[in-house]
């Protein structure tokens, strides 16, 4: 929510130095929390169990937990491009990778259902893992290099480099 306001208030202001700056930062910050996130996740994984998991379900439980532990640097990325894009008015492109996430992650998901494989816990989770890759893939490809009319991109007077 802060760098979508503070990119936002700095393309408002016609200073995309800035906003990329808040981007950058944002993007860095969100990646060491994620990855912070995911180690905690690990390391208290037994801890998690033995206070919320019956005896009968640690069987699913760990392997689908070590999964989500594992997206979690991934998926604060793709919460930070998110709001990066949002701030930035890219609301079309955001649509635009939201339809490709959704599209691959449900596809995964049918596959999953289709198929099968054990531990479904585990391939349901890879597959919400691909939905927020493609999402991250597609904010971090905007921002950096700035591919197809990137507004962080723009210099000041609205022109694209």
């Amino acid at each position: 929510m802060t760098a979508q306001s503070l990119v936002g208030y700095f393309m408002g202001r016609a200073d995309t130095d800035s906003a990329r700056s808040v981007a950058r930062l944002t993007c860095y910050w969100s990646l060491a929390t994620g990855t912070a996130l995911c180690l905690f996740m690990i390391v208290f994984r037994d801890a998690v169990a033995w206070l919320l998991v019956p005896a009968g379900a640690m069987a699913a439980f760990h392997p689908g937990w070590l999964t989500a532990a594992f997206m979690q640097p991934v998926s604060s990325l793709a919460f930070a491009t998110d709001g990066i894009h949002w701030g930035a008015g890219d609301f079309r492109y955001l649509r635009n990778a939201m339809v490709a996430a959704v599209f691959c992650g449900s596809a995964a998901v049918l596959a999953v259902e289709w198929l099968m494989p054990q531990p479904v816990l585990v391939w349901i989770w890879l597959a919400a893992t691909l939905w927020t890759s493609v999402r991250a893939g597609f904010g971090i490809a905007r921002i950096w290099p700035g591919i197809g009319h990137a507004p962080l991109w723009r210099d000041t007077e609205g022109l694209t480099d």
